[in-house]
């Protein structure tokens, strides 16, 4: 199941994935035009989580911050919590200078990071 939230004033998006067995992102394919951030929750036992064609294991009850242009798949993705969502969903408008918008969950990092 996904859920959606557009705010059509500020072209905000939010989508919420439960239960998805679809949940993946091919940047460099289908999901080019697609800027969002994801967090992903692996609810269930660990398994193997492909970022950017690596296999990297993903600990159960754990998070995994994703950037836009990284494309991922999940061994299990229906045990996979997703929220995804653009720069308008999440920023101050026009405050950029003034405030980090994304930090260090997403960019403050050089490599695939998994929070438990």
């Amino acid at each position: 199941m996904v859920y959606r939230f557009s705010g059509t004033q500020m072209g905000a998006n939010l989508s919420l994935s439960i239960d998805n067995k679809q949940l993946n992102r091919q940047f460099f394919g289908k999901d080019h035009a697609d800027k969002y951030l994801t967090i992903a929750y692996n609810r269930g036992e660990a398994q193997n989580a492909v970022v950017d064609e690596v296999t990297y294991p993903f600990p159960a009850n754990s998070i995994l911050p994703l950037v836009v242009n990284q494309s991922f798949q999940f061994e299990k993705p229906e045990q996979i919590v997703a929220w995804q969502f653009n720069r308008e969903f999440y920023c101050i408008i026009d405050h950029d200078q003034e405030v980090s918008c994304v930090g260090f969950l997403f960019y403050g990092w050089n490599r695939t990071f998994f929070y438990r």
